[in-house]
């Protein structure tokens, strides 16, 4: 199903992804695409609406959909689900370099 995008729906989307637009933002290699629609997989519920987002920061790409009767409660969902999965892998990340920087450190105190 085609849907048109509101200038209501386009804003309300704008304010709840600001934040996460914004720390992509810092990084000059990420890109964020979103995707707003109506899907008929659930067609015994009536319409359902999907948000999908796929964040790309360096050569790490995150994607996250959610569906829902509402538009606004999906894009909500997304807003959660982005965030989760941002911080995810940005503490997974660092709990990595600290692991290698502890093994570093031992190695050098040993010598």
């Amino acid at each position: 199903h085609n849907m048109e995008l509101t200038p209501a729906i386009r804003e309300y989307a704008e304010q709840k992804l600001g934040g996460i637009i914004s720390r992509l933002d810092k990084d000059k290699n990420s890109t964020l695409e979103i995707e707003l629609g109506i899907t008929t997989k659930h067609h015994k519920h009536g319409d359902m609406y999907k948000a999908k987002a796929t964040a790309t920061i360096g050569s790490r790409r995150v994607h996250v959909e959610s569906i829902t009767s509402e538009m606004y409660k999906s894009i909500d969902e997304l807003k959660d689900k982005l965030d989760d999965e941002l911080a995810h892998s940005g503490d997974k990340k660092r709990s990595i370099m600290r692991s290698i920087a502890r093994r570093f450190k031992s190695l050098i105190k040993r010598n």
